[in-house]
């Protein structure tokens, strides 16, 4: 049974605890009650903090105290928990929002002493101008905010769990709201998606090339005609086309990271895998002709090591760097005098040219691995008004 006192030692009160250590001897804690409590501390607090112990010992709720900061544990929550556990772009995202913006700002407080208050007052200090970790003007969103308090949050709920805190200080607290404003959705209309693939089949990089097709038209044809995001096209494998069976497994993703080469991940954004099924026979003939290409490339490289079994790479053999299907893209809009957007945008007209030719929005849904349809419908609203025409005319001439 665990007892205490009270002694003062020099202008300091400690509080004493004998307990039982897991050898059955008797172990003598001595906790400053000027640093547990704040430096006005005198007999009456220590007597009060005794009191507290020694109830918490007797209800199962002690937890020692302790005096590692707050950024002591994030590092060692970073390395211990979140890295073992999550995809790799997760926790890249979860280090930066550690390392840039709650270390610099909590990081020096002791666990144990971290309060609401100041919580309150770390989200307030980035919602001002000047939070932004990459140097440039204007303030954080209020989703970056939310995101940063989600991670901090979720670190303590793992302090308490660890028994370094009692309770969670982030509890209770409501972060900032994201706004709600939306961004003006960029997309090409169906003749100029034609006029793209087009120009990518009568495509040539030099006057000395033979065959006339761009080296990677199947995969802008996949882009627009399936709507396929960027990392699920560059991480497809060829053992996820069933030939046959006319589909095409969207299992894995190929992302881009802070440093090094871009990582493939054998799960999709959202974590689902999901089949896009009634593939086009001519897509599929122009993908096995793309394959066909692809192993006389690598049995030229003379490295058949290189092959990843992906459908689309680099000319070396290697995965294709997200960033740099971007810089293609733009490069290809350009050449051919397009409307400019951005590759992510090809999903969107896919979208787009499915919606106004009459597609079920249940079906573009599960195509594109939307798991909520209404929310396919609130993105595509452009689309939805020319539905809603489109429905009120199909009773012309019945009356």
């Amino acid at each position: 049974m665990p007892s205490g006192h009270v002694t003062k030692k020099g202008k300091n009160w400690y509080v004493v605890l004998e307990l039982d250590n897991e050898d059955g001897e008797r172990d003598r804690r001595w906790i400053s009650v000027r640093k547990a409590l704040g430096p006005k501390a005198g007999s009456r607090e220590a007597k009060a903090l005794l009191r507290k112990y020694l109830q918490e010992f007797d209800e199962g709720t002690y937890i020692e105290p302790n005096e590692i900061t707050v950024k002591e544990y994030l590092l060692q929550w970073l390395e211990d928990y979140v890295e073992p556990n999550v995809k790799p772009t997760t926790y890249s995202s979860y280090r930066e929002k550690v390392n840039c913006h709650i270390i610099p700002s909590l990081g020096h407080i002791e666990l144990a002493k971290l309060r609401k208050s100041k919580i309150k007052g770390f989200l307030a200090e980035k919602q001002k101008p000047g939070a932004r970790a990459d140097g440039k003007p204007g303030k954080l969103s209020n989703r970056s905010v939310q995101y940063i308090f989600t991670v901090l949050k979720a670190a303590l709920s793992h302090a308490v769990e660890d028994e370094l805190i009692k309770k969670n200080p982030a509890k209770g607290i409501t972060p900032p709201r994201p706004e709600k404003h939306k961004e003006k959705l960029r997309y090409w209309e169906y003749d100029q998606a034609k006029t793209f693939l087009n120009a990518l089949k009568e495509h040539k990089d030099s006057k000395k090339q033979k065959e006339t097709g761009h080296r990677l038209y199947p995969l802008y044809l996949l882009a627009i005609t399936i709507g396929m995001r960027r990392g699920e096209l560059l991480g497809l494998k060829w053992e996820s086309i069933d030939f046959k069976k006319r589909t095409i497994k969207v299992e894995s993703s190929l992302v881009a990271q802070d440093k090094g080469p871009a990582l493939l991940q054998d799960s999709t954004k959202g974590g689902r895998d999901r089949i896009i099924e009634e593939i086009d026979p001519a897509i599929l003939d122009i993908l096995q002709a793309h394959r066909k290409k692809q192993a006389q490339m690598l049995m030229a490289l003379g490295r058949p090591e290189l092959d990843h079994g992906l459908v689309f790479i680099n000319t070396k053999g290697k995965p294709i760097h997200p960033s740099n299907i971007d810089r293609q893209f733009a490069k290809l809009i350009k050449k051919y005098k397009l409307p400019k957007i951005r590759f992510h945008d090809l999903r969107h007209t896919a979208a787009t040219i499915m919606l106004e030719n009459g597609t079920d929005v249940k079906t573009v849904a599960e195509q594109l691995g939307h798991a909520d349809a209404a929310v396919l419908l609130d993105i595509y609203s452009h689309v939805t008004k020319k539905m809603k025409k489109k429905a009120a005319d199909s009773f012309k001439g019945m009356y």
